[in-house]
């Protein structure tokens, strides 16, 4: 048998092999080695990604030893607080002295308060940088910090810069805004989630060239009116989400809309308790007066109206069925659950692969072919506990078979039910799975051992801990093999934790690099236990990467210090093991 020199083989079956390599393993194996490796990993050169499964040990080695050669030239940098915790901090203590002179991309995922100076310092120094993507989805630490978010205000807006494109995603409260004595007339295309309606009319003011706009709001304060605010002149594409019921009547954004004839593409994501927004004579009605409208977008939950029929809301759209139909092409689906009516366009088309399509189990009654639907990559079925069949979701999530991200809420399928009506399509790029509550916990293991078969590439699962006990006591199979991110959410509804049940947690999620624990109440863990709890799951997950328990209000954990964790941990108890933690209040991390 022939040994092959790995410098002889061709350039196709080197970026194979790089397929199987984490950036970093990549970086530190091929690097300047010659100039025809150095070429054939350029791209990761190019576009540093340490967002996932990066040790803080090779971090370190990164930064010191790999970053100092390859810092001219990075295009994209992404940096990840979520999976690698304080990732941000450390990041900037030891780049300080580096520009970063051709970096065009900033992406900041799970930003919290601890990330501010990096941002501060990439804002100023990286003359070239253009994008800057920033999310903050978890929020296990709580809402970002006032003082963060006046100092995101200040450096984003007033302070000069050459950004042009700007995204900043939270899952709650979203960010307040300052007036600005001088507009910011280089940013052009915006994705915010702004705290008031006050704030998209500042925003407004601030950014006078936006020609892309899609902004989440979350309160409904409006002190400004829209005849005293200078809206803006060029924007093309708009789209408006909220899931305040009581924000904007349908009225208040007609009078938004109509102040705005540039407009080419308007998207509407909205709860609401307004029945205008189900009226499709209205929308006709606004689209007259809006000519230059091509792409036309509504996914609408109407709240509290009981007596509300979907085909009559069909029928108002099916009067105008020739514009929408040609000029549009697009047509509606409107289907209903217990406590909500939903409107929405068909085909489903969403921006990016970060945005969600939050629907109902009943959305299939509603469908009007078995199309398949390729631009919904992140999708939300709920179901308020209706017993359905298996088929049932099985025909809703057939429809997207390019889906990245999973979560099914409130299901009821009975163990006795077994339907093979209908079969599930594989699912090749779904990576994160959450499953939030069946009916009594009681999970219906035909469905989900079908659902894991066919989501082969499946790396975070999220469960109830109630719920997830009922599973792992009833498998024989291994099912999470491939599973290396597990998150679980403990309520008082799951009982307290229990020491026994950890080991036995750990040897079906064997794989386990990141576990979270996010718990309503310190009163999920017994007084006596909590410190033993913590130490028991550090010690029982062998290959944690990163650990973080957040809890709603008060961990009320003792130890506050590392020497705590070096004396009852195994993994730190040798000198030479390098980590990094974080404590407060209502929340521990930390970084192995």
């Amino acid at each position: 048998m022939s040994v092959t020199n790995i410098e002889q083989l061709p350039n196709e079956i080197l970026l194979e092999i790089d397929r199987y390599l984490s950036p970093y393993d990549v970086l530190t194996l091929f690097l300047n080695l010659n100039s025809r490796f150095n070429l054939t990993i350029s791209d990761y050169k190019y576009n540093l990604d340490l967002s996932q499964d990066i040790s803080l040990e090779k971090f370190s080695h990164l930064c010191t030893n790999i970053l100092p050669l390859i810092n001219n030239s990075i295009c994209k940098l992404t940096l990840n607080d979520g999976y690698s915790p304080y990732q941000m901090f450390i990041f900037n203590t030891k780049q300080y002295d580096y520009s970063f002179p051709n970096l065009v991309c900033l992406t900041l995922k799970e930003f919290n308060d601890s990330g501010i100076d990096l941002l501060i310092n990439m804002l100023i120094k990286s003359i070239n940088l253009k994008i800057l993507i920033i999310t903050y989805t978890n929020q296990d630490q709580g809402p970002w910090h006032s003082s963060t978010i006046t100092l995101l205000d200040y450096y984003i807006f007033c302070h000069k810069n050459n950004l042009e494109k700007l995204e900043i995603s939270a899952a709650s409260n979203g960010i307040i805004l300052s007036e600005q004595l001088y507009p910011n007339l280089f940013i052009k295309d915006v994705r915010l989630s702004l705290r008031t309606l006050d704030d998209l009319f500042i925003l407004f003011e601030i950014i006078p060239m936006v020609e892309r706009l899609y902004v989440h709001i979350d309160e409904e304060k409006m002190t400004k009116q829209f005849s005293s605010t200078k809206l803006p002149q060029y924007l093309k594409e708009f789209h408006f989400e909220t899931t305040n019921v009581k924000l904007l009547s349908y009225s208040n954004l007609e009078v938004l809309l109509y102040s705005i004839p540039t407009l080419e593409s308007i998207s509407i994501e909205l709860q609401t308790d307004d029945l205008d927004y189900l009226n499709g004579i209205l929308w006709r009605y606004l689209l007259y007066y809006l000519p230059n409208v091509r792409k036309f977008k509504l996914v609408i939950q109407l709240f509290n109206n009981p007596y509300v029929n979907c085909q009559d809301v069909l029928d108002t759209f099916a009067i105008s069925s020739d514009f929408w139909l040609n000029d549009m092409n697009i047509n509606f689906k409107c289907y209903s659950s217990k406590k909500k009516v939903y409107l929405d366009t068909i085909p489903y088309h969403f921006l990016t692969d970060g945005d969600w399509f939050n629907t109902s189990i009943f959305q299939q009654e509603g469908s009007l072919s078995t199309e398949k639907f390729i631009r919904v990559y992140r999708l939300t079925i709920e179901s308020s506990h209706e017993q359905l069949a298996i088929s049932k979701w099985f025909s809703v999530i057939n429809q997207f078979p390019f889906l990245q991200e999973l979560v099914i809420i409130a299901m009821n399928i009975s163990e006795q039910q077994d339907d093979n009506s209908m079969s599930l399509i594989r699912l090749p790029h779904l990576r994160r799975f959450f499953f939030y509550r069946s009916t009594y916990n009681k999970t219906n293991l035909n469905f989900l051992s079908k659902l894991l078969q066919k989501m082969p590439n499946l790396k975070t699962f999220g469960v109830y801990y109630a719920e997830l006990m009922y599973i792992i006591k009833r498998i024989n199979e291994p099912w999470f093999q491939n599973i290396n991110q597990l998150d679980i959410y403990i309520t008082r509804s799951d009982g307290q934790i229990r020491m026994r049940d950890i080991e036995q947690i750990s040897n079906i999620f064997f794989n386990i690099k990141h576990l979270k624990l996010i718990i309503n109440s310190y009163t999920s863990m017994r007084r006596t236990q909590r410190e033993c709890i913590v130490c028991e799951l550090l010690n029982c997950f062998k290959n944690l990467i990163s650990f973080q328990i957040g809890c709603s209000k008060n961990l009320k954990l003792k130890f506050l210090n590392d020497e705590w964790l070096k004396q009852n941990v195994n993994s730190l108890k040798t000198e030479q093991r390098i980590f990094k933690t974080g404590y407060g209040k209502n929340y521990f991390s930390l970084w192995l």
